[in-house]
């Protein structure tokens, strides 16, 4: 009973949200983990990496059975944070690579996704636990998950997790500030973008680690308060090189703001009810 447990005390979220029970019990059931600052980010939507990494927390001791000697995809190498969740996902055919022989492990869920997938995945335990089921796509689950024991509740510290589970929202007035570059036009042109776009660098279009895909998104120049709005199609740019950068910008969208020769430029991005550039 979720009402037994501790108040939550995550400095982005109050005790009143609609869904702290159920983040309660994820917590307690170690199927996600609170933030090294203190914080949950109960709102951000849910990558592929991170929903079979908390799915394959559910599933019991005994069904988790994955080999993970070998690379997904070629862009899931092994002994990632999300290499076993979706070592698992693979191997039971809940997904599989796509035609570039990616599996694409940032790329963010839809709720037709996530119910899909879960529906899979009880098919799938179904049959597990009542062998003789001939057709898992059409049974009903005869019995439920079992249920993972509970740790002490009384403390429900957030502790830091080697990737994130959930994380912030997105949506308008959400600013951040930082460098901004450009794409290389001769390596990316023609390419694909993390959204299945083909990368032109005429579009006014850019890459974020994080704002979901399709949201119009105003980047200034600090410098010359110029701007430009961009669509978000692609992930980047890669923070562990480069930690100061917010933002990659189409050639395009970077040369409305300041000459390709700058390179690099400092910029403010917001995510605006109306855009026109």
């Amino acid at each position: 009973d979720p009402n037994t447990y501790p108040a939550l005390e995550f400095k982005d979220i109050t005790n009143n949200e609609w869904f702290v029970a159920t983040l309660k019990e994820a917590l307690v059931r170690k199927l996600i983990t609170g933030y090294a600052d203190n914080t949950i980010k109960g709102m951000r939507t849910v990558s592929k990496g991170e929903f079979f990494t908390m799915l394959y927390r559910l599933v019991p001791k005994e069904f988790q059975k994955v080999d993970l000697s070998t690379d997904l995809a070629k862009d899931a190498l092994k002994g990632q944070w999300y290499t076993e969740g979706l070592a698992f996902a693979k191997q039971n055919q809940f997904i599989g690579p796509d035609i570039n022989g990616n599996i694409n492990p940032t790329k963010e869920l839809t709720r037709a996704q996530v119910a899909h997938f879960i529906q899979s995945y009880k098919n799938w335990l179904n049959q597990k636990l009542n062998p003789t089921i001939a057709d898992p796509a059409t049974a009903t689950p005869s019995v439920n998950p079992p249920v993972v024991a509970s740790p002490d509740t009384t403390t429900l510290e957030p502790t830091t997790s080697a990737a994130p589970v959930l994380t912030q929202t997105f949506t308008v007035g959400y600013k951040e500030e930082g460098k901004a570059s450009f794409y290389n036009t001769e390596l990316f042109s023609g390419k694909k973008t993390s959204a299945g776009d083909i990368y032109d660098p005429a579009q006014l279009t850019a890459a974020h680690n994080d704002i979901p895909f399709g949201t119009i998104v105003k980047v200034t120049d600090t410098n010359s308060s110029s701007f430009v709005c961009v669509r978000i199609n692609d992930r980047g740019p890669n923070k562990t090189i480069h930690p100061d950068r917010v933002i990659d910008l189409s050639a395009s969208s970077f040369k409305a703001l300041a000459d390709l020769s700058k390179g690099i430029i400092q910029v403010k991005i917001e995510i605006v009810e109306n855009c026109v550039s």
